[in-house]
């Protein structure tokens, strides 16, 4: 996300960090992990963006965007790359036509 200036990374990260040295979103269960990440996600997006004057339909269509953002945003760095790898070892779809 290079459009997050460093300054406000480095004040988020260390945030991030603390909670992950003290254990606090520590589980090795996999299932409770991902619960976690949806909690932590809605959570963060939600306070973020919500208005002072409450939801409306555009603040909600941001809520919205946000998500799809950073879900394209992960699907295009670690997802699309990983699914590279597998079509080069396994071989393409014929309906693809390559």
């Amino acid at each position: 996300m290079p459009y997050v200036k460093q300054e406000l990374r480095q004040r988020v990260d260390s945030t991030l960090d603390e909670l992950v040295q003290r254990g606090l979103l520590h589980t090795n269960s996999q299932r409770e992990r991902k619960g976690l990440a949806n909690y932590l996600v809605t959570r963060l997006v939600l306070r973020l963006l919500k208005p002072n004057d409450g939801w409306n339909y555009a603040s909600l269509a941001d809520v919205d965007d946000t998500l799809d953002c950073a879900n394209k945003e992960i699907y295009r760095r670690l997802i699309a790359p990983y699914e590279d790898e597998a079509i080069k070892k396994n071989g393409d779809l014929s309906e693809f036509g390559v």
